[in-house]
């Protein structure tokens, strides 16, 4: 399964991508290219952080205001594109 940089504070995304078979690991912004199949992070730090849907060419998802079931939703389906 998808190897899942998450933002240390989404312990609740963290729990469920691993129910779900996730490989889930914590967010290290200066190790992107080919460490994570994909990243999710707050809002407050994709704002802070500069980030965007391009970075290193992996799919982000913005976890605000979304629920954790939403969140994995969002990222299965950017990772089939």
């Amino acid at each position: 399964m998808a190897k899942v940089a998450v933002s240390n504070t989404l312990t609740n995304v963290s729990r469920l991508l691993r129910e779900q078979g996730f490989e889930v690991l914590p967010f290290t912004r200066g190790e992107l290219n080919g460490r994570y199949d994909a990243v999710v992070l707050s809002g407050e730090n994709e704002n802070m952080m500069g980030m965007s849907e391009r970075m290193a060419n992996i799919p982000v998802v913005n976890a605000d205001g979304m629920t954790a079931e939403q969140v994995v939703e969002a990222l299965k389906n950017r990772l089939q594109r």
